[in-house]
């Protein structure tokens, strides 16, 4: 899943600074793991950190028709 940085954090797996609206992919495994991470030391909710980012959103206007 890809997901975009909401609150800069240290992601202590991968030994990088994730900064404020970096988007990258994590598995749904990471993603539980960085959650109960979060929450257990620092009492913090992973919706306040990262976002999911819908990959099913389509941009644009998918019915411009053609003459």
């Amino acid at each position: 899943m890809k997901v975009r940085v909401k609150q800069a954090f240290n992601d202590w797996q991968e030994n990088v600074v994730r900064q404020e609206n970096e988007v990258f992919e994590m598995t749904e495994e990471r993603f539980d793991e960085l959650s109960h991470n979060l929450e257990e030391g620092f009492s913090v909710d992973i919706a306040d950190v990262v976002e999911i980012i819908d990959e099913t959103k389509i941009q644009g206007d998918e019915t411009t028709p053609y003459d």
